[in-house]
């Protein structure tokens, strides 16, 4: 038997997708990537800032990129409001606060088996 293999997020998100994201999917000005596992920000005011959910292990990590994105002055208190519901859609901010996730197949595999017997 070989070594085991490595996958990042984006890897992981290809062969167990979130339920009920689809590549697409629109939180007011924040677009979600599922081939690239980014949210995009697009608007007539700024053309295009993503945000990689690959950097996104942690609550840590998620509350830098909250911060981040607070102080830009092109945003606003809405497009902060739906970048933090993205998060909470695509991350689910409630296991990232109870500490990083170490086996993010078995998380990813546990949360869809959930969801699909809530839906």
């Amino acid at each position: 038997m070989g070594e085991p293999t490595a996958l990042s997020l984006r890897d992981l998100n290809k062969l167990y997708p979130t339920v009920g994201l689809t590549h697409g999917d629109k939180w007011g000005n924040w677009t979600y990537d599922a081939e690239t596992f980014v949210l995009s920000y697009s608007s007539p005011r700024r053309s295009c800032y993503e945000v990689d959910l690959e950097e996104c292990t942690t609550s840590k990590r998620v509350l830098d990129w909250i911060n981040h994105i607070w102080w830009k002055t092109w945003l606003s208190d809405q497009d902060r409001a739906d970048l933090v519901r993205a998060f909470q859609d695509i991350l689910d901010l409630d296991d990232l606060i109870r500490g990083p996730i170490r086996d993010i197949k078995k998380h990813l595999n546990e949360r869809n088996y959930i969801r699909k017997k809530e839906v």
